[in-house]
């Protein structure tokens, strides 16, 4: 890592901990998700500016534009869920590439254990909900079942690259806050259980764990030595 990409980081890590604290524990007088939003594109926007080029900096490029574009929609103007998870996916299929494209002999078993969870999870979905199977419910479940398939593969692979594992298993924890914030209108969250005490912290759990998972993804792309 050369000295400008040492100053690059230091800089990115700074301005995202500054974000970081004000999301989580000041209410300043902002239009609701800038500060987030603006934590996720500051993601995109260090990737996009290191010098490397190498595959692996590429497929984070990538991912990085369609979750910028899905937190456009579903944490600054809070409109077109679909089209927000569909961008989500999309990012979440690039990790999924990323994470083959290590494996030699292993690949195609691992692709087809994925696609054979994927169904299943569908499948699942399809027989709680029925007739209320849309085309949100089916794009949801095959975002969180490829979620889960890649930090499960990430962990696997841990050695190779923990900061991407980690950054999965955050991005994961967040998402189940999401899930737990929203099972609340569904089912009944008994007073003193760990998923009450986890809805009653006074801060917002699911940035607690997605913003550090945006940026342990990116900086995942660094040499792993300086």
């Amino acid at each position: 890592m050369d000295k400008k990409t040492k100053w690059l980081v230091g800089i990115f890590l700074t301005v995202e901990l500054l974000l970081y604290v004000s999301i989580l524990f000041l209410r300043l007088n902002v239009p609701s998700g800038l500060f987030h939003y603006l934590s996720i594109v500051i993601c995109l926007l260090f990737v996009l500016g290191l010098r490397q080029n190498d595959r692996d900096t590429q497929i984070i490029r990538f991912a990085m534009i369609f979750t910028v574009l899905a937190d456009l929609f579903l944490t600054l103007l809070g409109i077109q869920q679909l089209l927000g998870t569909i961008f989500f996916t999309v990012a979440q299929l690039a990790y999924a590439y990323r994470l083959l494209l290590r494996e030699t002999t292993s690949r195609n078993i691992l692709l087809i254990g994925r696609v054979v969870f994927v169904v299943i999870m569908e499948l699942v979905a399809w027989f709680i909900v029925r007739s209320q199977m849309d085309a949100l419910i089916f794009c949801a479940v095959f975002y969180y079942a490829n979620l889960l398939v890649n930090a499960f593969h990430a962990i696997l692979r841990f050695r190779y690259n923990p900061l991407f594992a980690m950054g999965l298993c955050f991005y994961l924890c967040c998402d189940l806050m999401v899930g737990l914030s929203n099972s609340s209108g569904y089912v009944t969250i008994p007073n003193g259980s760990l998923w009450a005490f986890l809805l009653a912290i006074p801060f917002n759990l699911t940035w607690f764990f997605y913003l550090p998972s945006q940026v342990m993804i990116v900086l995942s792309v660094l040499p792993k030595r300086a």
